[in-house]
């Protein structure tokens, strides 16, 4: 994306993280046009309160297109600020990907609900193309927690809308690490936009081995200056993660990962290349986030692992950062070991050569149509995550899309069949699978049918060249894990039945439920509950602090 200039950007002024931990406001820009609302491209702010079936005054533009300098008490302040803090991390994930994402609804915009009601939480509805935003009183505190005001809270539920534009298929997720990899990609989302303010940058930069304003997450959710999530637990044993179940307390496997990868890429500069701290943490957050925000485009279409994630990471850097001249990735790469996400056996896999050319390239590569890459695919479908039955099973191509360097983006969109300006060409495919659970154990899913999800991303170069290929294929050892899983999800009571027809308070009911079965007369899907994202997760299913 290219650079914007001064009379393109509007100045809003946002809380860096919250009113108790810095109470006063900075400006930052976003991209024009902002109508009243406010509403821009991609976001529209409706300030609608469901329990009092009211809807607030929205901030109103001035005849420049900018808006008044509202006071932070007002609610108009606390539109502006939801809409910059999740329009920012939009624009940032974007600008290192090199394309534009799609959500993962029907719908050109993302509605964000400021005051949506009193819960002490928040969470992204795909189903309502929402993000919606609570208030409530925090124990031993007087002011009303609105958790819109919180940077870290705002920008962890547009990290979710953000995965599942990338990815839609990980709402479903029929693996346990699937729905923490989504909690982790909101925290990092968060950590990354928190970084973003040199205010935040600066009193953060000496300090990261303890806990301050980035290793806290939603400071004061929880009232006394607790906050929900603390990213330095520093590595467990994989008997220790074995336990563990909450999606939210799961998450802290890959997010405090990353985090401790940003503390040693830190340390690094300022060890080996004589940087003063603040300078090597803008420099870390820079190339960290780059590589984590890259390996979303590396993601499998569906049931999506840390394992995944952490492959993905370290091959996407490999393509655009070849030379590596700080031995970044090495270090990426010592602390998703040391954290056992991957293993070096792993790594060493991971890092080899770009394979060959593959045959059939279809017209106009490597800006291919989708029937065009459909049919590219198809030709070479014996290479295709489709598990033994490849030579019959259809398929469907969710995606063909091209990426651009960042020295070449503001060429992206003209129409120019030179190569040097396309960075890499991703496919992402997909088939279903459908199980019937059979046995009393699985209760009131016994006698439906699950589908399961395979396919693969495949990652070209401009020449054709595979780079990567993330496979799921349904096999008969991933059937019978997921049937596990969902068996396990039941007897531990982790799930709820939910009727589609029943209106979506039953699952504000059960918000401390990680996963919700939707049954129809014979099927059943397991989708994660998104009323569970934003809670305090305090205790796993075993009952263990």
């Amino acid at each position: 994306m290219k650079s914007l200039s001064s009379s393109e950007l509007i100045p809003i002024q946002v809380f860096p993280q919250d009113p108790w931990s810095t109470p006063d406001p900075v400006t930052v820009f976003v991209q024009r046009p902002i109508l009243t609302g406010p509403v821009g491209s991609r976001i529209a702010v409706y300030d609608y309160n469901r329990d009092r079936n009211k809807t607030f005054m929205p901030a109103r533009t001035l005849e420049d297109g900018t808006f008044p300098g509202y006071k932070t008490s007002d609610l108009r302040f606390h539109q502006l600020n939801a809409y910059a803090i999740s329009m920012r991390a939009i624009e940032l994930v974007e600008m290192e990907l090199g394309h534009s994402i799609r959500w993962g609804f029907d719908a050109s915009r993302l509605i964000v609900l400021p005051h949506a009601g009193y819960l002490a939480n928040a969470f992204y509805s795909e189903d309502t193309h929402s993000l919606q935003f609570y208030s409530f009183i925090s124990p031993g505190q007087k002011d009303i927690y609105h958790t819109c005001l919180s940077h870290d809270i705002v920008a962890h539920e547009t990290g979710h809308a953000i995965l599942d534009a990338v990815r839609d298929r990980l709402t479903e997720g029929l693996h346990p690490e699937t729905a923490a990899l989504h909690e982790a990609i909101g925290d990092i989302t968060a950590l990354f936009a928190a970084l973003s303010h040199n205010m935040i940058l600066e009193k953060s930069s000496d300090k990261l081995g303890k806990s301050n304003l980035i290793s806290d997450i939603a400071e004061h959710f929880e009232g006394n200056h607790h906050a929900l999530r603390n990213f330095l637990i520093g590595p467990k044993h994989e008997e220790y993660w074995e336990e563990i179940f909450s999606p939210h307390d799961l998450s802290l496997k890959m997010s405090s990962a990353i985090y401790e990868t940003l503390r040693a890429l830190q340390e690094h500069l300022a060890d080996n290349e004589g940087m003063e701290k603040i300078p090597a943490l803008k420099l870390a957050r820079r190339a960290l986030q780059r590589m984590v925000v890259r390996g979303l485009d590396y993601l499998p279409p569906a049931d999506a692992t840390f394992k995944d994630f952490g492959k993905a990471i370290l091959k996407a850097d490999q393509k655009v950062n070849k030379g590596d001249k700080f031995k970044f990735r090495n270090i990426v790469a010592d602390t998703l070991v040391e954290y056992g996400i991957l293993n070096q056996s792993e790594i060493d896999a991971n890092s080899g050569p770009s394979g060959d050319i593959w045959p059939h390239l279809p017209p106009f590569w490597p800006r291919p149509t989708k029937e065009d890459a459909y049919r590219f695919l198809d030709k070479n479908r014996k290479r295709l995550a489709l598990s033994k039955f490849g030579d019959y099973r259809d398929f469907v191509l969710c995606e063909a899309l091209y990426t651009t360097p960042p020295k070449k983006r503001q060429e992206r969109d003209k129409v120019n069949p030179r190569k040097d300006l396309i960075e890499q060409v991703i496919l992402i495919y997909e088939y279903p699978v459908d199980v019937e659970l059979k046995g009393h154990d699985f209760g009131y899913a016994d006698g439906r049918w699950l589908t399961i999800w395979g396919g693969g991303t495949l990652v070209f170069d401009a020449e054709g060249r595979e780079l990567y290929h993330a496979q799921k294929p349904v096999t008969k050892k991933r059937i019978e894990a997921i049937k596990d899983f969902v068996r396990l999800g039941i007897v531990k009571k982790l799930t709820f039945p939910l009727n589609p027809t029943i209106d979506d308070e039953i699952s504000q009911y059960h918000f401390k439920k990680p996963w919700k079965l939707a049954l129809t007369s014979d099927r059943v899907a397991l989708q994660t509950n998104p009323a569970a994202r934003c809670y305090s997760a305090r205790k796993d299913v075993r009952g263990k602090k």
